[in-house]
């Protein structure tokens, strides 16, 4: 018999005015041992099995259970029942509502056969499992627990537990000696576990918890049988912390299991913020959010570890920077769950493992010098212990970055420093032989091998900067070398100075460009003479400081200068300046020019390679798509190019966050809010330190445009502020403009002339504030001035400036193909002709708005401009409206749908936005025949002749036609006409 766990104070004292076997008495079931014992998880986690209630034998007071019956104790299974429980444990805390769970309990009928739960400790397993039992149970569906701990450690015991949990109501007691351990051969106790499945209700489901307590070879044997032989009714959920021995290949491709792993286990953004609670979430933000998550990797009992550390610290975000796997919480878990069950030798190899980022078995058994290092590896794999495959073929693994971070603490308490810098001088030495540079030079600075970095770091320099944009790092490296005063090669230099520009150094970038160029005049360096081309090179990177600092006019001479030079020049080089002068015409609005120079970047850059160059294709190609006003194009381009920059590049690299930036403007102006506000978060984090002034003006006027006037973290303007400091001051005027569009049309007109101050605009404008010649001159800055002009004159009355204004504008955004700004134009003019009273004429600039917009999504005008829009709808009449295509009415009814229209407007004009609107009546033969005839441009009197009718019989027929179309004049029904293909009959 097991000995029994240690009872609390109050259980002790109840348990001691019972009898021994009181806990069984009154229970009312078959005559069987089975039936008599239900076992549930104890505080002390015993082992358990439990059964759902509606499944539980009815109970009659005083009829003695089969125990008290037999006049016996409780054999060794028996008590494993110490305590009457019903479902999963009951949790001293409330569970939180995960999108796993959500995502399984949407749609019950599509699990397969069994659910397979694998993660290690602390991943939220059993809760998982909880709550699918309670959202089964839901749903009246047969369910059963087993729970099984250290005890249950041979096949024996696993197929008891199995016995218990699923013994059918009114089946013949087994002999005693049944019970007996090794009674019956495992075979022929799976075939009778198959009979007894077979007996459960349809639907059953049975969940088996800890499965990894088990350490029989035999328990694979098992699973096999209830995976590919257990009754179609009947499901299985299991959980276990290390892999399990079954033949997962042939469960997958029959569609027979899932596996639920560390990733779909692990917390979100919107998760974390729910276990920590409104209260402690608000106080450290999402941007705590995001670095707790970013710490644990979704840990749940790490987050949870934190959430009592941070609760507890009166300054929150100053606790969680000091939050990582040292934390003497942490450190408990892991020691007491993971690493005190090692074997010496294998402590010792994960110890010295844990500085490696990311590692090979070849690396590991190089760096640690341990020949076991396969071996060892596997073991790690098997038991699940923290270790995350990187790849497929699982060549490539790393540590839990909270595990890891342990491992370095314990390493650095029990491994002397001659000992871990051997084995990071190892590390560093094969990953120079197998070409991995970075990591070498990581390794090689963390040995304190300056000599060995330097060398590494010129090899380095071209592929880290140019190729893979690892700016902050290759910073780290040559400031580390420079501390330590170490002679760095000519492309370190180089690139480096690179690297400053890039993240808007750009006055120490100018002094570490001046330096090179004076080591390059200045001295002979026979044993490392200078490239033959270095000169060209350092005039490129000139060209290019000029256009982060925003000095358009030289970046745009410096260009034409290096193009008219001649040099042997890398193509990642042309695609460079190519992207160069795509920007500069993009600011120019030569837009048609921008594209053809942008085929040309991409052959270079193609040809070149590197993932950090063909990212810049992708935005700039974007951002001549957006500033066309074509967003369905530009955003069809951003999610490819974004797609590629995260999985070469990752998250964290700033390309990344600049593109998320200008894909946040293709978003709002698509009308996806939600869309936008997710690549923000990407975004902001490297918008302080990387980017054009054009890549973060496309995320700033986004964050405008979803600000709805109040404090919102996310969207702060005060923060974009703080950021405009690390760019030209070209952007700061900008996010100005951007604040006064957006408080006209929130209707706050005070804030918004206070705002145009800065710029000197409005009435109450500051002398000598606002923008330069310099900046006037540049044409997108020029058209956003102008536009901010356009809207402040409309909303201070001064309707006849704006007017002349929108004239002028209008006829630039046409000649340059700018669709977006010629929408908004027109729905200006809109504007001043209601105020005029003139709505038909309104009508007619928002029809002809719809017509540009329709197909290139440009949605964000009419969302800002909707009480004008709804006023129009209101005061006109249905029959006046008229649409080209079905994709413009479509289009239109997606704004009306969403505007404050009065109820008999709505009813009187839903047709106008049904797509299919004109097709149910038929034209007949006539009303087609005068189509054509109007296709050929002929008037009224000589439609009348050829059709030998009168004038007023052809209007007649003209007017049902027009009605059957849904649309109000010729053009429009010769346009609907084709797109229904009439003209051809």
């Amino acid at each position: 018999m097991r000995p029994t766990p240690a009872a609390s104070p109050a259980s002790a004292s109840a348990s001691a005015a019972m009898p021994m076997n009181s806990a069984w008495s009154g229970f009312t079931g078959p005559p069987t041992i089975w039936r008599s014992i239900v076992a549930s998880r104890c505080r002390c986690a015993c082992a358990v099995c439990w059964r759902a209630p509606s499944l539980l034998p009815p109970r009659r007071a005083g009829q003695p259970g089969r125990l008290e019956a037999m006049g016996s104790q409780p054999s060794a299974s028996a008590s494993r029942g110490e305590r009457l429980r019903q479902g999963p444990p009951n949790y001293a805390f409330q569970p939180i509502r995960t999108r796993l769970l959500d995502e399984l309990l949407a749609d019950v009928a599509a699990w397969p056969r069994v659910l397979s739960v694998v993660a290690p400790i602390g991943y939220g397993k059993t809760v998982l499992m909880a709550g699918l039992y309670a959202g089964l149970q839901e749903l009246a569906r047969p369910c059963f627990w087993i729970g099984l701990d250290d005890r249950d450690g041979d096949l024996d015991r696993v197929l008891s537990a199995l016995e218990q949990a699923i013994s059918v109501p009114g089946e013949e007691a087994p002999p005693l000696h049944a019970l007996l351990p090794g009674y019956r051969q495992p075979e022929l106790r799976l075939d009778g576990l198959l009979d007894s499945l077979a007996r459960l209700p349809e639907q059953s489901t049975i969940f088996i918890d800890n499965l990894n307590s088990c350490s029989d070879p035999a328990l694979g044997q098992l699973l096999d049988t209830l995976i590919f032989r257990a009754p179609a009714g009947v499901h299985f959920i299991w959980s276990s912390s290390t892999r399990l021995p079954f033949n997962f290949a042939r469960a997958k491709l029959q569609g027979l299991i899932r596996q639920i792993g560390l990733a779909e286990l692990s917390l979100n953004e919107g998760e974390t913020h729910a276990l920590l609670g409104a209260e402690l979430g608000g106080r450290i933000g999402f941007l705590g959010i995001e670095a707790l998550l970013q710490q644990t990797e979704g840990w749940p009992a790490a987050i949870r570890l934190a959430q009592i550390i941070l609760s507890d610290a009166a300054e929150p975000r100053a606790a969680l920077e000091t939050f990582s796997g040292s934390d003497e919480d942490i450190a408990a878990l892991l020691n007491r769950h993971v690493l005190d069950s090692f074997a010496p030798e294998l402590r010792a190899f994960v110890l010295a493992l844990a500085p490696l980022r990311t590692f090979s078995i070849e690396l590991a058994r190089q760096a640690t010098g341990s020949s076991e290092a396969a071996s060892h590896i596997e073991f790690l794999l098997r038991r699940n212990v923290f270790i995350i495959p990187l790849d497929r073929q699982r060549k490539l693994y790393r540590l839990h970055g909270l595990f890891r971070s342990y491992l370095c603490n314990e390493a650095e308490r029990l491994l002397g420093s001659a000992h871990r810098q051997a084995v990071l001088r190892r590390a560093a030495g094969s990953c120079e032989q197998s070409g991995e540079l970075t990591d070498a030079v990581d390794y090689a600075l963390a040995a304190g091998d300056m000599i060995l970095a330097s060398r590494l770091v010129e090899q380095a320099a071209t592929e880290a900067v140019r190729d893979r944009g690892d700016i902050p790092q290759y910073i780290r490296w040559l400031e580390h070398l420079q501390a330590a005063g170490v002679r760095l090669g000519w492309e370190s230099e180089y690139w480096f100075a690179w690297s400053l520009v890039f993240s808007h150094r750009y006055e120490a970038g100018r002094q570490q460009l001046e330096c090179l160029v004076r080591r390059l005049e200045g001295s002979w360096e026979p044993e490392s003479p200078a490239p033959g081309n270095l000169a060209r090179r350092i005039d490129h990177l000139r060209v290019c400081i000029d256009l982060f600092t925003d000095r358009l006019a030289d970046t745009r001479s410096g260009m034409e200068r290096w193009f008219a030079g001649e040099g042997d020049d890398h193509p990642h080089s042309l695609g460079s300046m190519y992207c160069i002068r795509a920007v500069c015409q993009i600011n120019a609005f030569h837009l048609a020019l921008a594209r053809q120079t942008m085929h040309l970047a991409e052959s270079h850059k193609l040809q070149a390679g590197g993932a950090y160059g063909i990212g810049w294709i992708s935005l700039i190609n974007t951002l001549v798509w957006s500033a066309q006003g074509d967003f369905r194009q530009a955003g069809e381009a951003f999610d490819k190019g974004l797609l590629r920059i995260r999985q070469t590049l990752g998250d964290d690299a700033g390309l990344s966050g600049s593109m998320a930036l200008v894909g946040m403007k293709c978003a709002v102006e698509m009308g996806l809010d939600e869309r936008a506000r997710d690549l923000l978060r990407l975004g902001l984090r490297t918008a302080g330190s990387h980017g054009l002034v054009e890549t973060a003006a496309c995320g700033f006027e986004a964050v405008v445009k979803l600000w709805d006037g109040q404090t919102d973290e996310l969207l702060s303007i005060s923060r974009l502020r703080e950021l405009t400091r690390n760019y030209p001051l070209r952007l700061s005027l900008m996010l100005s403009c951007y604040l006064v569009q957006r408080l006209l049309h929130l209707g706050a007109l005070p804030e918004a002339i206070e705002e145009a101050r800065n710029l000197g605009l409005g009435p109450l404008k500051t002398c000598g504030a606002g923008p330069d010649a310099r900046m006037i001159a540049i044409a997108s800055f020029r058209d956003l001035f102008a536009a901010t002009a356009i809207d402040l004159d409309i909303a201070t009355g001064q309707i006849k400036v704006a007017e002349a204004a929108i004239g002028r504008e209008l006829k630039l955004a046409r000649s340059e193909g700018r669709a977006a700004r010629q929408v908004e134009l027109m729905l200006a003019q809109a504007r001043i002709a209601l105020c005029r009273n003139e709505p038909a004429a309104a009508m007619r600039e928002l029809v002809l708005a719809i017509g540009i917009a329709a197909r290139r999504r440009i949605v964000r005008p009419f969302r800002d401009q909707g009480p004008l829009i709804a006023s129009i709808v209101n005061n006109t009449v249905a029959a006046s409206w008229s649409f080209s295509t079905p994709e413009e009415r479509a289009f239109f009814g997606e704004i009306c749908r969403q505007l404050p229209l009065d109820h008999p407007a709505r009813d009187d004009k839903s047709a106008l936005w049904n797509a299919e609107a004109g097709q149910s009546a038929t034209p007949t033969r006539r009303e087609v025949e005068l189509l054509s005839l109007m296709d050929m441009g002929l008037s009224n009197q000589e439609l009348a002749n050829c059709s030998q009718l009168t004038v007023a019989t052809v209007k007649w027929h003209l007017q049902n036609l027009y009605r059957k179309l849904g649309v109000a004049n010729r053009s429009a029904a010769l346009a609907r006409a084709r797109a229904l293909n009439l003209l051809g009959k």
